[in-house]
């Protein structure tokens, strides 16, 4: 009864991902456009959207660990990744407007250059901590008597 307690857990957690990895392939076609209007130079939008594919990388090898999730080791793991995928999913939200407004406008104000200095380096980070979150998950020995602990 409890591994089906963790397989539903897991379950409530896939529609985000599955989100963040569906925002993450669209982005690059947003940045170029955004850019484009904006005027950038065709290679450095291409740098961008190449480096972007790292991010798209890291969110599908995450989705695929969190399938190879039967069960979660810790109830603190399972809060962290809930946490991380919605603030990821703001940070996105977040990272879109700023870069419409500026676009948009020219100009952009030392509170949205704050919090988007917040914000995109969250939507570049976080992946990678849900990435090392959901490695620790999978990796964490079954049965936690038989570790063995070495004094140095």
């Amino acid at each position: 009864m409890i591994v089906l307690y963790y397989m539903e857990e897991t379950e409530k957690l896939k529609p985000r991902l599955q989100f963040l990895v569906t925002i993450a392939l669209f982005f690059p076609i947003i940045l170029e456009y955004l850019f484009k209007q904006g005027g950038t130079s065709d290679l450095e939008v291409n740098k961008m959207i190449l480096l972007w594919g790292l991010e798209i990388a890291i969110l599908i090898c995450c989705y695929i660990l969190l399938e190879c999730t039967k069960r979660w080791e810790s109830q603190k793991i399972f809060n962290l990744t809930n946490c991380f995928l919605f603030v990821n999913m703001f940070s996105f939200s977040v990272v879109l407007f700023i870069f419409a407004a500026m676009q948009n406008t020219g100009y952009i104000s030392y509170i949205y250059l704050y919090v988007f200095g917040t914000a995109f380096p969250s939507v570049l980070a976080i992946p990678t901590i849900l990435f090392i979150l959901l490695t620790v998950n999978i990796f964490l020995p079954e049965n936690k008597k038989n570790w063995v602990y070495h004094k140095i």
